[in-house]
């Protein structure tokens, strides 16, 4: 009798084991797991799967964000079949947070991963946002993709980032009179640089408008001294169409100047 039970005792762990590697075998790590990507240079998903160029993927968003700003970038994980996937996306300066795919991804460790495996076929693209330091100069994002708890993982090439001061002096020099640049480039997709020139201690306004004379955007409103200026401005909030710039300049003489040019969005 002793023996009997202790056999199904033994039996019923097989079972129980068999199904454990049965289930991780069709599923990603069903946690997540951060500390994987080329930040880090461990060595990826190594311990549970194999390195792989089956399944693909690639970091698309803007080449250029301004310092501080909050823009949204895309993972594609791309597989030919059905997948049980899995994530993992560092940066090396900014901020991460799901974002939009929160029933998707969470926030571990500073990283971005998945809350369950990702199930799709053939691909999937999974949006998050990104918070751009507070200092100019450049940055990385990095991605690290599995398919299936012991299938195969791959790096996706890293993302590079020009962060940009978001207003910045081109020279000392005192133009000739105030002036207001056109834009450029122009049309545009999703950021545009404005330059300007004052000719003495002022105080600046850039404005933004829209086609109805809604102020949308404050770019500038600070005491400058006399130089030649840069701002940029950012429309990925805002959609295709015409808005106008207007640059103020007013001292404590009395003096006022304004002008006003036009831009085009083109998404």
């Amino acid at each position: 009798m002793k023996t009997t039970k202790h056999s199904l005792l033994r039996a019923f762990c097989i079972v129980l084991f068999l199904l454990f590697l049965s289930y991780t075998s069709v599923y990603s790590n069903p946690n997540g797991i951060s500390g994987r990507t080329k930040k880090t240079m461990s060595a990826g998903c190594g311990s549970c799967h194999v390195f792989g160029t089956g399944i693909t993927g690639i970091i698309e968003g803007p080449d250029s964000v301004i310092t501080g700003q909050t823009v949204i970038f895309t993972l594609t994980m791309n597989f030919p079949g059905n997948a049980n996937g899995g994530v993992d996306i560092a940066a090396r300066f900014g901020i991460l947070a799901p974002g939009s795919s929160s029933g998707i991804l969470k926030l571990l460790n500073g990283e971005l991963t998945h809350k369950n495996p990702i199930v799709f076929t053939t691909s999937i693209s999974i949006p998050f946002n990104y918070t751009a330091p507070a200092v100019p100069g450049t940055d990385t994002l990095y991605a690290n993709i599995d398919r299936n708890y012991t299938g195969t993982w791959n790096y996706v090439d890293n993302k590079r980032i020009r962060v940009c001061s978001s207003i910045g002096i081109i020279n000392n020099e005192t133009p000739v009179s105030y002036y207001l640049s056109q834009n450029f480039p122009n049309p545009f997709n999703p950021v545009t640089r404005i330059n300007f020139g004052v000719i003495r201690h002022s105080h600046v306004k850039i404005l933004v408008y829209n086609m109805l004379g809604e102020k949308i955007s404050v770019l500038a409103d600070s005491e400058m001294d006399n130089g030649n200026y840069f701002v940029l401005f950012d429309a990925s909030n805002f959609a295709s169409g015409v808005y106008f710039y207007r640059f103020e300049v007013s001292n404590g003489n009395g003096h006022f100047y304004s002008e006003v040019k036009r831009m085009t969005v083109l998404k």
